[in-house]
C-alpha cells in the first residue's frame, strides 16, 4: 500500500505484526507473508517447549538439593540439615562428623 508509508513498512523484532489480509499485495508478497506468519508459529512452539524443558530441569534441580547423601567416610545417610542441600559447601557427617561435600557443583 503505497499510502501506508515508510513508517508503517518497519516494525522493531519485539512488535511483529502481521496484517490479517493482504490488501493489493502480490502473491509473492502473501507466499511470503504466510511463510513468515509459519515461521512466527514454529518459533512461539520452540520457545514454549524451551521454557518447559527449563522448567523441568528447575526442579529437577531443586528434588536433587534435597535428597539424602550417603557419607564417603562412614556411610551414613545424611539428610539436609535446612530444606536443602548447600551447593559448594562442605558440611559434617551427622554420625561420624567428617566433613564431605553432599552435592558438586554440576547441581547448580
Amino acid at each position: 500500500d503505497a499510502a501506508a508509508g515508510p513508517e508503517d513498512a518497519r516494525s522493531s523484532h519485539s512488535d511483529l505484526l502481521l496484517p490479517l489480509e493482504a490488501r493489493g499485495k502480490s502473491r509473492v508478497g502473501c507466499a511470503q507473508q504466510a511463510h513468515l506468519e509459519q515461521a512466527l508459529a514454529d518459533t512461539t512452539q520452540l520457545q514454549s517447549q524451551a521454557d518447559a524443558a527449563l522448567e523441568r530441569m528447575t526442579r529437577q534441580s531443586r528434588a536433587l538439593k534435597r535428597i539424602p547423601v550417603t557419607c564417603p567416610s562412614c556411610g551414613t545417610l545424611n539428610v539436609p540439615s535446612g530444606s536443602t542441600w548447600s551447593v559448594g559447601d562442605l558440611v559434617p557427617c551427622q554420625e561420624c562428623s567428617q566433613p564431605f561435600l553432599p552435592l558438586s557443583n554440576s547441581f547448580q
